[in-house]
């Protein structure tokens, strides 16, 4: 026994090995968790086993002593350190993904919204008690924490409803569905032209003409007043990647 005591680290891996070892494991771990936090649970069984392998001779009470007396109290050291790498990997990547995490579900909101006409579908024109109320049926919808439709965000569909109050319409009423290929507001001969901000109300004389892509004519609508607002919920589409010499909403 004494014997065999005294050779007990003839087949003993060397110190560099289990760290190497260990620290490979706890490398994969910590990458794999951090992309996705579910392989904790893998990870985390084969911390486990690694964690008795790599120890299960420096805990046995007999082989210790020994281990101690032909390699040092550093070896055990080592061993545990190996052994707890793994374990430590999952914990950090886990820790990483939440981080991540929190910090995408705190990204500056896209809190600011314009409508741009061109390419938004005019699903609907309703003349009625002097109002005339047009559906877009979707409506193109810039969205960006800086300028929408010129700094970089994201583009969205939304149906929307305009409402204009004391309205008269001049020019041919275009054939319903109707892809708009240029659009502009003005309210009291100014902005905000071709991007008008999402709701948006404005109690003065205001003018939109909007041109088809198939009638090719505009339709003019002048008003004592104008209502946008959302209908529904919106859809984004892509990614903007920003516009600077567009004209913006004022």
């Amino acid at each position: 026994m004494i014997g065999a005591l005294a050779e007990v680290m003839d087949g003993a891996p060397s110190a560099i090995w289990l760290l190497s070892f260990g620290a490979g494991i706890g490398l994969a771990a910590l990458v794999a968790v951090r992309r996705n936090r579910w392989l904790v649970i893998p990870f985390a069984l084969l911390a486990v086993f690694a964690l008795i392998e790599l120890t299960v001779e420096i805990r046995d009470p007999y082989l210790r002593p020994a281990i101690i007396r032909e390699a040092g109290s550093g070896y055990v050291a080592i061993g545990w350190l190996a052994g707890l790498l793994p374990l430590t990997g999952c914990i950090l990547g886990w820790v990483a993904n939440s981080r991540g995490r929190r910090r995408a579900g705190t990204k500056p909101a896209m809190e600011n919204a314009a409508l741009e006409f061109r390419d938004s579908v005019l699903a609907g024109l309703e003349l009625s008690g002097g109002a005339c109320v047009l559906s877009l049926g979707p409506g193109t919808v810039h969205r960006s924490a800086g300028r929408p439709g010129i700094d970089p965000g994201e583009g969205w569909t939304q149906d929307l409803e305009i409402r204009m109050d004391g309205a008269t319409v001049r020019g041919p009423a275009p054939r319903l569905p109707a892809r708009i290929s240029d659009g502009e507001l003005a309210v009291d001969d100014s902005g905000p032209g071709h991007l008008v901000p999402v709701p948006f109300r404005a109690e003065q004389r205001v003018v939109l003409k909007l041109v088809t892509v198939e009638e090719g004519a505009a339709i003019e609508i002048e008003g004592g007043a104008i209502e946008i607002k959302p209908v529904g919920e919106a859809k984004q589409v892509e990614a903007f990647a920003g516009r600077p010499d567009a004209t913006p909403p004022s």
